[in-house]
């Protein structure tokens, strides 16, 4: 999903936990409740095309999952890979 509207990276993060938290209080009717681990990267001014972008977000859901799932991951240079929420 891209958010081009948000100011960074801490609006990114929030707004991903919004859809974290959506999905875990949602009964689904035929797998009950789930859970999701998301990553979120941001766009850098040497990224020459969406290759880097896609690849920093597509890591950071796998680090939130050896952390213990259901988390929302920052993956950008200079920010921790640790989980947000």
């Amino acid at each position: 999903m891209l958010l081009p509207e948000l100011a960074g990276a801490q609006e990114a993060v929030l707004a991903a936990g919004k859809i974290r938290a959506t999905v875990e209080a949602a009964a689904f009717a035929d797998v009950g409740r789930l859970t999701v681990s998301v990553g979120v990267s941001l766009v850098l001014p040497d990224d020459a095309d969406a290759g880097p972008l896609i690849a920093r977000a597509d890591a950071a859901p796998y680090e939130a999952k050896r952390g213990g799932r259901n988390a929302v991951v920052l993956n950008a240079p200079g920010a921790s890979e640790a989980p947000v929420s």
